[in-house]
């Protein structure tokens, strides 16, 4: 008869009084995928009822800020649906002698997928994600966000955000903040509301929708906050000081969740690197009047060859596609 894996049996092993027979039930037991989820919220319910030690949460944040640094995919990189390196890691947690010691700094390298929940989209993919307090985020192509397993322990509703992506925050009867953080130090806290990010070749544009948002960030030595109201737009690169823009349709900011596309003079050397953010597709031309060609038109392209069309169709031009290189040239070439 197979044994059944319950909550009780599961809290001995964690309380450190499971036997060795009992240890080899639970090392089988999670290895298959459909289990993995229920450990986790076992985990969560027995770190909540037995707290052990003080986490240090400021030390963690910065390491795995680093970490996010180092393990961030470049442009262009593929980004895997599946996350094998979960499952591989499970074996060697488990036979740990303490779990509680997986949230310490110490353990923060190598577990950031026992730690952390990842939501991630593919080239040319827009999906929407409800995290864990009914807030709801659209992530635009090729953007990935990350988010702690422990919310409901910490209360701490901080995600970090590589890509671009809509927030629709919930706000909480405790006004507990939401902040969303980059790779390049940037950081957007909030309580209640709607905004969009971006975040990519270390450039951070933030628009408010609605609500109230603040904004910090560092130039040089110096940590600089900027409150944002509903139509503002600022801009942010390393080192270098805001640009805050008034006025902005919020509304053209989301386009992508349509996956609409709206262009006003535009060269056709700007629009490679939409290319390469949205289908990971490097543009190459056939010439310097061909590159500097600007283009104005709104259209809707489901994938990266409705696009390519759609921007041929608009400038009189044809491509020829390689790979993921693109090259444009004029009709007569």
């Amino acid at each position: 008869m197979k044994p059944t894996i319950s909550r009780d049996f599961i809290f001995e092993y964690f309380s450190g009084r499971a036997t060795s027979i009992q240890k080899q039930l639970i090392d089988k037991w999670v290895k298959d995928p459909s289990n993995e989820d229920a450990f986790y919220r076992y985990l969560e319910e027995w770190e909540r009822l037995h707290p052990q030690y003080v986490v240090d949460v400021p030390e963690g944040i910065r390491n795995f800020r680093k970490l996010l640094k180092e393990t961030a995919p470049a442009a262009g990189e593929e980004i895997p649906q599946a996350a094998p390196a979960r499952r591989r890691s499970i074996k060697a947690w488990i036979l740990a002698a303490s779990v509680t010691l997986l949230l310490v700094s110490a353990a923060w390298f190598g577990r950031e997928s026992i730690l952390y929940t990842a939501y991630r989209t593919n080239p040319g993919e827009v999906k929407p994600y409800e995290l864990p307090d009914g807030s709801v985020v659209t992530l635009n192509a090729n953007s990935r966000l990350t988010v702690s397993r422990f919310w409901t322990i910490t209360g701490n509703r901080e995600v970090f955000l590589s890509g671009e992506a809509e927030f629709k925050v919930r706000r909480t009867e405790e006004g507990r903040k939401f902040t969303v953080r980059t790779n390049n130090d940037v950081e957007i806290v909030v309580l209640g509301t709607i905004f969009t990010v971006f975040n990519r070749h270390k450039r951070t544009a933030v628009t408010l929708n609605e609500g109230k948002v603040q904004l910090t960030h560092q130039v040089g030595n110096t940590i600089k906050t900027i409150e944002m109201a509903p139509g503002d737009k600022i801009m942010v690169e390393a080192n270098r000081p805001a640009v805050v823009e008034s006025g902005k349709d919020p509304a053209k900011t989301t386009l992508w969740k349509e996956k609409r596309f709206e262009f006003d003079q535009t060269s056709l050397e700007n629009i490679s690197g939409i290319m390469n953010d949205y289908y990971n597709l490097t543009a190459a031309f056939a010439d310097t009047d061909v590159r500097s060609q600007t283009i104005t038109g709104s259209f809707v392209a489901a994938n990266a060859d409705e696009f390519l069309e759609s921007i041929c169709l608009l400038n009189g031009l044809r491509y020829q596609k390689s790979g993921q290189i693109v090259t444009f040239y004029k009709e007569n070439h």
